[in-house]
């Protein structure tokens, strides 16, 4: 719908420039072009989008603990909305005003092939008994010679050819057809009539040329103006606008540098672009490292989750022309084909080596090798380089060749994290027999922060697990700036599409709705929301509809 109200507007904006500025020039070749071309333009201009390009940088949500979501919440009734029905007012409006194209097609069909005919030059001319107006369609012309005497009929006929000269039936059939797919935009059908008029204005002017008596041809214009039954997809020698018609001809002819009306489309049709046809293309902001002329850039090969055999072998290939020895063996995959077990160790032409293995239960973290600057070995995208994080503790390990040479395997020399659960030290046993649908949160204090709340035990950092069975599913560790921890049992600021809401709305939110929601500490919740978040706060942000 969105395509179809832009197309209005711009037919709007070639209409309404039309009437202003160039309908009382007798430019009527130019107008015709410049109305045909604007219908065609209507179509074509919501279809260029003039991308706008925005660098941003990429919000940091370590901080943030994920709460899994509970299987309580009731589903909630979609509410009536009248603008889901516009798509079914809108196709049954097309089929009528289709059906409606179509019988005059067969009307317009029976009177061509039902009444005498005969050939003349290009032109088959059509004689009919009926009450009707002469018209033309392509190069059939068809009238009642009754009605007329032999200098009127010349001129109509004159007329006519015009018309079919210039194919002014295309236009016709064109404008009809805009009208069926916009039939709900009013100035389409006045836009119709526009087309129509100056069509027959362009036919007047050839024709009245052709005779010595001007007012021999508008007596014969005023002849036609009686009433009688006209075809809607035809070219009508009488039309209700007789008087404009009459009076166009009496017009002197315009000034070529009124010419340059046209030109005033331009600025218009480049505001509408610039105001409703952009699109907002997001870009990742680097922090590239500058590379001084004497320093090599990093040679790096990754190692993907879902890294296919054929891919592996390629990688392996690439790096022996680089001068080292990779291995990759022991793998694993999982149902989805994603890798949850690899051991991968590589061996340089500078003697460095080194090894990085691991294996659990859910698919690995993408990995990567890479030379810098005299060292190699396995990388993860962390902020600390040369570091690998084990996607089944999420603890951070050592994964990288040693300055001595030496290989070093990590398997062998993980330090791992503390775990407590529900506020007690727990082994990594019993975090790992904890049934998933059991578990409320998971936090993850990296070492800085876990050192800050836990003292020398979070050296290696801290999980920590609130299980649903627990007391208070939203208890909050809060850090003073003394390095002492606090349990605050009071809930959080509850933010539910950036409003602040209320630990009932959401409960009463469906869960099928919900795209993801964050918890935020104390201090960056009062940092963000003021004292409101002295106890932390909840963002959920629901799933926007298409």
């Amino acid at each position: 719908m969105e395509y179809l109200l832009k197309v209005s507007a711009v037919s709007i904006i070639f209409y309404l420039c039309y009437k202003v500025f160039l309908q009382r020039d007798t430019f009527f070749e130019h107008n015709r072009w410049f109305l045909l071309l604007g219908l065609i333009t209507s179509f074509l201009i919501p279809l260029f989008v003039i991308p706008i390009y925005i660098e941003y940088t990429p919000i940091d949500l370590s901080e943030y603990t994920m709460r899994p979501l509970t299987n309580g919440m009731q589903p909630v009734e979609k509410p009536f909305n009248i603008l889901d029905y516009l798509p079914i007012l809108y196709g049954i409006g097309v089929l009528f005003f289709t059906a409606n194209f179509i019988i005059q097609l067969a009307s317009l069909s029976t009177v061509i092939f039902k009444n005498k005919r005969k050939k003349q030059e290009r032109y088959t001319i059509v004689q009919t008994t009926n009450k009707m107006s002469p018209f033309s369609f392509f190069n059939w012309i068809v009238y009642n010679p009754e009605k007329f005497n032999k200098t009127e009929l010349e001129q109509i006929i004159t007329h006519e050819k015009v018309h079919a000269r210039q194919y002014h039936s295309i236009d016709v059939l064109l404008t009809q057809l805009s009208c069926v797919v916009l039939w709900f935009n009013p100035f389409i059908w006045l836009y119709n009539k526009s087309i129509k008029q100056n069509l027959e204005f362009i036919a007047d002017y050839k024709a009245q040329q052709k005779f010595n008596s001007k007012k021999s041809y508008q007596t014969t214009l005023l002849k036609t103006s009686m009433p009688s039954h006209q075809m809607a997809l035809t070219n009508n020698f009488y039309t209700s606008l007789i008087k404009k018609r009459i009076v166009m001809l009496q017009k002197s002819k315009s000034k070529k540098i009124n010419q340059l009306k046209y030109l005033l489309i331009l600025p218009v049709l480049g505001w509408f672009l610039m105001s409703f046809n952009t699109q907002e293309i997001k870009i990742k902001k680097e922090n590239i490292q500058e590379i001084s002329p004497n320093q090599k850039r990093p040679f790096t090969l990754t190692i993907f989750n879902t890294i296919t055999d054929s891919e592996i072998k390629s990688t392996i290939s690439l790096a022996k022309t680089k001068g080292v020895t990779l291995k990759i063996k022991n793998l694993k995959r999982n149902a989805d084909y994603q890798i949850i077990k690899i051991s991968a160790e590589f061996k340089n032409s500078k003697g460095q080596s080194g090894s990085y293995h691991i294996d659990g239960l859910e698919p690995i973290n993408s990995f990567y090798y890479m030379e810098n600057n005299g060292v190699s070995g396995f990388f993860t995208e962390s902020k600390t380089p040369f570091k690998i994080r084990n996607s089944v503790s999420n603890a951070t390990v050592i994964g990288y060749g040693n300055e001595n040479n030496k290989s070093l395997d990590t398997t062998e020399n993980v330090k791992k994290p503390i775990y407590i659960i529900n506020g007690e030290d727990a082994t990594e046993e019993e975090f790992h027999i904890l049934n998933p649908d059991e578990i409320s949160s998971i936090s993850v204090l990296k070492k800085e922060y876990a050192i800050l709340s836990y003292g020398d035990k979070g050296e290696n950092g801290i999980i920590k697990v609130i299980t649903k069975q627990a007391k208070n599913p939203f208890e909050i560790t809060i850090i003073t700036k003394e390095g002492d921890t606090i349990i605050d049992k009071k809930p959080p600021l509850m933010v539910i599409n950036g409003k602040i809401s209320s630990i009932r709305e959401f409960d009463n939110l469906n869960r099928n709705n919900l795209e993801r929601y964050f918890f935020l500490r104390k201090e960056f919740a009062i940092k963000k929301y003021g004292l409101k978040g002295k106890n932390g706060a909840i963002e959920v942000t629901t799933k926007k509809k298409k």
